[in-house]
Order: structure tokens, then C-alpha cells, then sequence
């Protein structure tokens, strides 16, 4: 079972009242945010985000939201309670920038996953409907930058994960890299450290069992990537790799996530 959508907490989002849709917005923001490519002002001493609601639009069209409109209000939402911090700039035209607020705590799974220096001032409500962008055009960013980087190596639960991989000696790894701690954090962000941990048991009981074909070994980055929702359940993984009578397929070498070779 997932408990976090976009890596936030499902029972808060709901008792805050918001829905997917904002979970999406959220993560973006988060994303592009850390990623040091976004536009930024200074407002009473904190670093705000400007968003730019067409190239939202833009950019994430699964949300079928077609209105500059439609984008401020679902920000100015997570702002009321208290999951952004929100000012607006009105300079040749109304701009609204974002922080993150005190309560996006709550919806985190490890609180290490933000900065505490960007909680502060209550947000207040800004008045901008559909306002025109200003810019850079936004780019979605996947890294941490400098400020927020957290340093990964210290959080408990990488290096339970890291060090339960390891002892199952199906491809050692020697250093807990930055890469590799942040691609674990991924993980932690759909998935709980027990259910991470269980679906790892399982890949190690399938490759070395017998009466099991599959024998492809991954990587630690590799499983979390592409093998970590087969194994999560080990009656679902043990029937759909047990070796069946009468069949052609006596071991499978795997050349990627969900396609086997004959051998």
C-alpha cells in the first residue's frame, strides 16, 4: 500500500483539503524549486519563488487546468493553509512568489526532505488573478541544490536500507554515494522503509530459490528503479516468477524493467 502521493502524505493532504491535483502542483514547485533554476525575490529577509501560471500550464497538462487563473487559486489554497507562504510583487505588472510554509512539515515522511531555515512569516493572502509572467521560461529540476541538500548520508533510514542491500550480497556496493542516497530517498517518498526493506527479502529469495527462474541481479539503484514494485508482495513475485512444468522458459536473463530473453 502506498501511503504518500508525490511523496506527501495521503491522511494529510486529505485533512487539509486538497486532492491530487495539488499534490502535483506541490511536487512541481518543490521540484523546480530545488532544482536553482527558478526565479527568486527577497521579502522581509526570506527567499521567495515567483511562479509562472502559463508555463505551469504548459508544462503539466495532465491536470487539464487551461487558466492562469485556475493555477493561482490552487497555490493560493496551499497558502491559506499555511503549506506555501505567498507574496505578491507589483512592479510593471503583479507577480506572486512562494515559500514553503510551516505546515508542509506535516505532509513530508521525513522531515530531513526540506530546509527548516524557509519556515517563518504566516502567508499573506496575495490579490493577483491570472497575472501576466514574467522571466525565465520554468524548467522542471530533479536535483538538490547547494542551500537544501540535507545531506543524505545522515538520514537513518538510507543507510538501514543501504546496509540491508548489502547484506544480501547480490551486488555489493562499496560507498553510499550522494546518487545512490538520493535515489533511495525517492523510494522513501512512495514507499516505507519496512516495505522498501521486505521487497529486497523477496528479490534475494527469488533469485537464490530453485524452484524460481528469475536471475537477473540488479543494482541497488537499479532494483528501486525498476524492480521494487515486483517484489513488494511475496505472493504476488513468488507466483508470477515460480518455474512452471512443461514450460520453455528454464531461467530468464532480464535486459530491462518488464521484458525477458529466452535462454
Amino acid at each position: 500500500m502506498k501511503y504518500t502521493v508525490q511523496g506527501f502524505s495521503q491522511n494529510k493532504i486529505v485533512g487539509l483539503g486538497l486532492d491530487v491535483v495539488d499534490t502535483m502542483l506541490l511536487r512541481y514547485f518543490i521540484d523546480f524549486k530545488d532544482s536553482g533554476s527558478m526565479s527568486k525575490e527577497i521579502f522581509e529577509g526570506e527567499t521567495y519563488y515567483w511562479i509562472n501560471y502559463k508555463n505551469v500550464i504548459k508544462e503539466l497538462p495532465i491536470l487539464k487546468l487551461n487558466k492562469a487563473d485556475s493555477i493561482y487559486r490552487r497555490f493560493k489554497k496551499m497558502a491559506d493553509v499555511n503549506i506555501l507562504e505567498h507574496k505578491t510583487k507589483k512592479e510593471k505588472g503583479t507577480f506572486s512568489f512562494y515559500k514553503v510554509g510551516a505546515a508542509y512539515l506535516q505532509l513530508v515522511s521525513d522531515s530531513t526532505d526540506i530546509n527548516p531555515k524557509l519556515y517563518g512569516y504566516k502567508s499573506r493572502p496575495g490579490t493577483d488573478i491570472n497575472p501576466d509572467p514574467y522571466g525565465y521560461k520554468s524548467r522542471p529540476g530533479t536535483d538538490l541544490n547547494p542551500e537544501q541538500k540535507i545531506n543524505l548520508l545522515n538520514n537513518q533510514s538510507i543507510k538501514y536500507i543501504y546496509t540491508v542491500w548489502n547484506s544480501e550480497k547480490i551486488i555489493e556496493h562499496k560507498k553510499l554515494t550522494d546518487k545512490l542516497s538520493r535515489v533511495i530517498n525517492n523510494s522513501l517518498r512512495d514507499y516505507k522503509q519496512e516495505e522498501i526493506v521486505q521487497a529486497i527479502t523477496n528479490y534475494k529469495k527469488i533469485l537464490i530459490g530453485a524452484n524460481y527462474y528469475f536471475n537477473y541481479k540488479w543494482t541497488l539503484e537499479d532494483f528501486l528503479k525498476r524492480g521494487l514494485e515486483k517484489f513488494l508482495e511475496w505472493e504476488v513475485c513468488s507466483s508470477n516468477f515460480k518455474n512452471k512444468e512443461n514450460s520453455f522458459i528454464t531461467k530468464v536473463a532480464k535486459a530491462n524493467a518488464g521484458a525477458y530473453k529466452e535462454i
